[in-house]
């Protein structure tokens, strides 16, 4: 199952030989700007969380209010039929929203695949009916660190719960995926890590820097600067794939590289949206706090926000490299002051 040939080619065309003018015409040839279509949402319903995570901007915004059930019904009606995967995952985690079982049966009612991002503390095996493709959060195998990284987790209950749900997905014939954030402190772990999740034959491990999150120009955005700086200079990014090139594992691999510009090669906006528990079309998964709002469904159609002047201009920004605000700044786990700035 192992890809590695895959593995090595990502590494030498995302990392060792990156190249963001060439990327950027690829980039440009799949995505239209005439006639853009979207296929995936992702769908937050909640802002509330019962971890504290220290790349998290939620303490910034008010936790307090969530989807209803009906709002969501609206939302969910409105989406136009290209539509065919929701990502059903934000800030918070959406399995603690009171009527989260009855969304997924919602979902799954209009055939949508459901790709569900959890940190598994609070989801139950019935999920599994429902969800296609589940992604775990989890960024290391060594307690302290995953204390360090993720506040108020149990490690004990998640492994537990781990176990748990891979007999679940094997019986259902689901995959079960691995999402791993990586910095300096779980970076060092990396070998055992991936020792770890093969025993469990974990189908998926994903790998993507920490990235910075918080409001550009914040004092909470320069102050998560020096860790973005530490992870820079401390993780060996070419690591991350020779260690899994000189194993045999058995889970697939997928890493997502740091990169300088994330401006001009972001699919927010052209087949993803984001869509807020108020509601709200906004930016993209990264910027959620202080964002770029483009309109309301719970006030217009989608296609009156999607193919609006201002949704236009924004991706427009993207392809020729016009000024677009935080975007700009925008970055895949690189410190601003290691990028020139143009």
């Amino acid at each position: 199952m192992a890809n590695k040939e895959e593995v090595l080619k990502n590494l030498n065309r995302w990392y060792i030989n990156f190249n963001y003018k060439r990327e950027l015409e690829n980039f440009r040839k799949r995505h239209s700007l005439d006639n853009p279509i979207v296929k995936r949402v992702q769908l937050e319903v909640t802002q509330k969380c019962n971890f504290n995570c220290l790349m998290c901007p939620r303490n910034l915004v008010d936790t307090s209010r969530d989807m209803s059930f009906e709002e969501f019904k609206i939302i969910v009606n409105k989406l136009p039929q290209s539509v065919e995967t929701i990502i059903f995952h934000g800030l918070g985690e959406n399995a603690l929203h009171p009527n989260f079982y009855d969304m997924l049966f919602y979902l799954k009612e209009k055939d949508y695949i459901i790709e569900h991002f959890s940190n598994l503390s609070v989801l139950k095996k019935d999920a599994l009916d429902f969800i296609d493709i589940l992604y775990i959060s989890l960024d290391d195998v060594d307690p302290s660190s995953l204390k360090k990284l993720r506040g108020n987790i149990n490690p004990s209950l998640t492994f537990e719960k781990l176990f748990l749900f891979r007999e679940e997905t094997k019986k259902r014939n689901k995959p079960l995926n691995i999402s791993i954030s990586l910095s300096y402190i779980n970076y060092k772990h990396l070998k055992e890590i991936y020792d770890f999740l093969d025993k469990f034959n974990i189908d998926l491990v994903q790998i993507q820097p920490i990235t910075n999150n918080f409001p550009y120009n914040s004092k909470e955005f320069w102050t998560f600067e020096k860790f973005i700086e530490k992870n820079f200079e401390k993780v060996d990014w070419k690591r991350v794939a020779e260690i899994y090139l000189e194993n045999d594992y058995n889970f697939n691999l997928l890493i997502w590289y740091p990169r300088k510009y994330m401006k001009g090669l972001c699919v927010w906006g052209f087949d993803h949206v984001y869509i807020n528990k108020d509601g709200d079309i906004i930016s993209c998964c990264r910027k959620v706090v202080r964002t770029i709002k483009f309109g309301n469904l719970l006030e217009k159609s989608f296609e009156e926000i999607f193919y609006s002047t201002k949704y236009n201009a924004f991706r427009k920004a993207h392809l020729e490299g016009k000024k677009l605000g935080f975007c700009d700044y925008c970055t895949q786990g690189w410190p601003l002051k290691y990028v020139k700035k143009s």
